[in-house]
């Protein structure tokens, strides 16, 4: 069996329908998509060459233009196939639609040159893993991304790229610039997964020595070509520090150890301090990707702070943080996929994301209701004078009811997403499974919400039974009342609660897109005004819609088995399937 054979058979789920293949689309179409994902994809992981890329385009085409004299090597290729199946497979609206469709017929015709690509001992093929592992974060059907990010790390480091060459070797600055760009998406790929997944990293940070390669764009700073056609790499430097921060804790917290900490608030509080540093520093960079880098942020609140085997139990004042960052985040994700779509990045890993998310507020509602609706001020645990001061909570709002209020609005939230997300992905039963759990809170806090109000219209009804104009009148709770501003500063964010048909997808993006950029709808618009050749016939696909898939469903703590009785000891311990790290079987 060979090297390609054997990854991917290791790394693939379903099998892709069999007889598909996507023909080249027309070249003017080929670049808008290109260029969508060079616009907001490549700048988060640039891990190859972006001049390279348009010489290979160039040598597709003139091969399928001219057969007789094949220009473009195996390499070329699948580099743009692949990034024309993993910039479908991100526009792509819902499992089985047409970009999907396209997506997986670019993937089975880069497939075709397999065994030219996956070869050991060379670079490009941890290139052509890191697209396929792109690919499997839009397409959790048929790839598994943490298997293929898996076989990536072992050939990176099997080709030493977690080192830095030696001072004084002959290496041209352009290849070394290359190695570590390659070394470090690998990283930030692998931390994304490991993480959402509760699984243990590929290798650890004090085995890699690579220093930071980006330095702006990729040619020099007084060079008008790269300044005007070249991406910056400033987003790729923010997400790596952003990862290497959530590196740091996850390891400590959840991999390093059993026993719990007697005094584990000073590292909290400064780790949300550091978290918050570097967002804010992002945020100066990166307005076109704010949205996303936040929501990275509020994420990691709510797993850094819910329980682990380190703090096994969660003070009053955290359960609070925890609740106000859970709103947060529900509101950034409805925002997210009712008007910016198209520029952040969402994949699989958000859906898991939306849905631990949802589960873990669900979880801190059962167990401590009373405390969290409350509003009630609570001292944070004390710390030495030397440590950071704990993150500040909002006020308590005057109407000691509007958390619960809040609680609703953000179950509903997250409800929705799951519901869109599920249909983009394939993964419905994860809202029927959410519905399930929250029901009873769900008519636990509209309980509530309906005994104040019978309280407050009490004294109504006597102050207007002893008038002349007798008829009694009940309290109107405001339902959309606005939450708090987040916790961190968000200068996108109107704290407002987006709906879906309240929201101009079309004119909102023209707020966020970058200049010179294509967004999504803009292709959506060209697909449609160009005529594209059809798909050659694709067997098994008849009927194809959205994907059930029972088994794929996060399995839940022992907690929610036993009715939630049971608090969490790790937050998001049921991610995925449970299986051995074993990632030499696909490298």
């Amino acid at each position: 069996m060979s090297y390609a054979r054997l990854v991917l058979s290791a790394c693939s789920k379903d099998p892709l329908p069999s007889g598909l293949l996507s023909p080249l689309p027309p070249r003017h179409l080929a670049t808008m998509t290109i260029q969508h994902y060079l616009d907001y994809i490549y700048t988060l992981l640039p891990f190859f060459d972006e001049t390279s890329l348009y010489y290979s385009i160039d040598s597709v085409y003139k091969t399928a233009n001219d057969t007789t004299q094949p220009m473009a090597s195996s390499f070329d290729h699948w580099c743009v196939r692949m990034i024309l199946a993993v910039s479908n497979g991100w526009m792509s609206e819902k499992c089985g639609d047409e970009c999907h469709q396209e997506a997986m017929g670019h993937v089975a015709a880069a497939l075709k040159h397999a065994e030219h690509v996956l070869r050991p001992g060379s670079i490009t093929s941890v290139q052509a893993l890191l697209f396929l592992a792109q690919y499997a974060m839009v397409d959790p059907h048929h790839y598994d991304s943490w298997s293929l990010i898996g076989a990536a790390s072992r050939a990176m480091v099997d080709l030493g790229l977690h080192q830095d060459p030696p001072r004084g070797s002959s290496l041209p600055k352009a290849k070394l610039d290359l190695r570590r760009r390659i070394f470090w998406c690998v990283y930030t790929m692998d931390r994304t997964v490991s993480i959402v997944q509760t699984r243990s990293f590929s290798f650890s940070d004090d085995s890699a020595q690579v220093s930071m390669p980006y330095t702006g764009s990729q040619g020099p700073k007084t060079s008008s070509y790269a300044s005007r056609w070249l991406k910056s790499f400033e987003h790729a430097r923010d997400i790596v520090s952003f990862r290497k921060l959530q590196s740091k804790w996850y390891q400590d917290l959840f991999q390093s150890g059993r026993e719990a900490w007697s005094q584990p608030f000073p590292y909290l509080w400064q780790t949300c301090h550091n978290l918050a540093t570097c967002f804010n520093d992002q945020n100066k960079k990166s307005a076109a990707h704010h949205d996303w880098f936040e929501m990275e942020l509020v994420y990691s609140y709510i797993y850094l702070l819910s329980p682990s085997p380190r703090v096994p139990k969660t003070h009053p004042y955290v359960q609070t943080l925890i609740f106000e960052h859970c709103i947060t985040y529900s509101r950034l994700m409805s925002r997210a996929i009712n008007t910016t779509t198209d520029l952040v990045p969402v994949s699989f890993y958000d859906a898991m994301r939306v849905y631990m998310t949802g589960r873990q507020l669900l979880d801190l509602l059962h167990q401590n209701m009373d405390h969290v609706l409350s509003g009630v001020h609570v001292d944070p645990p004390t710390t030495s004078a030397n440590c950071p001061p704990p993150p500040a909570i909002p006020s308590p709002p005057m109407d000691p009811y509007s958390n619960t209020t809040r609680a609703v609005n953000c179950i509903s939230q997250l409800g929705e997403a799951l519901d869109y997300l599920g249909q983009r992905w394939g993964y419905s039963s994860w809202r029927d499974n959410f519905d399930k759990v929250a029901g009873p809170i769900l008519v636990t806090l509209r309980n509530r919400l309906w005994e104040y109000q019978q309280t407050a219209s009490r004294p109504q009804m006597m102050r207007q039974s002893s008038s002349n104009n007798s008829v009694p009148t009940t309290y109107s709770y405001d339902y959309s009342q606005q939450p708090p501003m987040p916790l961190h500063r968000s200068s996108n964010d109107s704290g407002s609660l987006p709906t879906r048909g309240s929201l101009d997808r079309p004119s909102s993006l023209g707020m966020y897109a970058a200049p010179g950029s294509v967004t999504g709808a803009q292709l959506r618009a060209a697909r449609q005004s160009f005529a594209i050749p059809p798909m050659q016939q694709m067997t098994g696909m008849e009927g194809f819609g959205p994907m059930e898939q029972t088994d794929g469903l996060p399995p839940m703590p022992v907690g929610y088995q036993q009715g939630l009785e049971e608090p969490m000891l790790q937050f998001a311990a049921w991610g995925c399937r449970e299986q051995g790290r074993g990632h030499s079987q696909g490298a």
